[in-house]
């Protein structure tokens, strides 16, 4: 049953979403209270783009895998 390996794979990457989310939070959080000063600001605005990018990547890579659990899946029924 190849699909629910990648079922494994789906939950572990929900969780990293969780995670990630809760460091882009933390990103925003940190530029608006930092983001105005002149010496350091342009380092909190590039850290919460990187933040969201590792974000968004990690929601891409969760759709597509559901999407590939998905096919697995119908194959393997079809294979019965």
């Amino acid at each position: 049953m190849k699909s629910e390996g990648v079922k494994d794979v789906v939950n572990w990457l929900k969780k990293e979403i969780k995670e990630a989310k809760k460091a882009y939070d933390r990103a925003i959080e940190n530029r608006r209270n930092f983001g105005m000063y002149e010496d350091c600001g342009e380092y909190y605005r590039e850290n919460e783009s990187v933040a969201k990018a590792v974000l968004d990547e990690l929601v891409r890579v969760k759709i597509s895998t559901e999407k590939y659990y998905k096919k697995l899946k119908h194959e393997e029924r079809e294979g019965e």
